[in-house]
């Protein structure tokens, strides 16, 4: 039993690391670096426009990893055969609430991103094309 356990505790750090390292290294990449078709929206930004966009968008991101981060902790209470002490059930407390912390961040980081690159409206071109459409 104690074997097996240590086992999945070596298994989930692992895990942790290689999820902390990919959700830092893949949204980065796909801001910042320049491999996109020509088609792309993203393409025709500059790199200091992708990089302020990489600001915007990283936050849920980077508050998942965090939590990855007390997962590892939680690990390491597996590893010194801590499992039910209150630092393990802290850590394992502190990677749920991440999680749902970083659910409620979607949605917001996503709205600051259409805002920071959408084209002002003007007032009279969007009441008239409504009104028009209802017609």
């Amino acid at each position: 039993m104690t074997r097996r356990l240590l086992r999945l505790g070596r298994l989930l750090s692992l895990l942790g690391w290689l999820g902390i390292v990919l959700l830092i290294a893949v949204p980065s990449a796909n801001w910042l670096l320049p491999f996109r078709p020509a088609e792309s929206v993203i393409h025709h930004l500059s790199l200091l426009d992708r990089a302020l966009a990489w600001i915007v968008v990283a936050p849920p991101y980077l508050v998942v990893a965090s939590g990855l981060g007390q997962l590892l902790a939680f690990c390491r209470q597996i590893r010194e055969h801590k499992l039910f002490h209150a630092a393990a059930v802290r850590a394992l407390n502190r990677f749920g609430w991440s999680l749902i912390a970083a659910s409620a961040l979607v949605p917001v980081s996503r709205v600051a991103l259409g805002l920071l690159f959408a084209s002002p409206i003007d007032p009279i071109d969007f009441g008239s094309r409504y009104i028009l459409g209802a017609f």
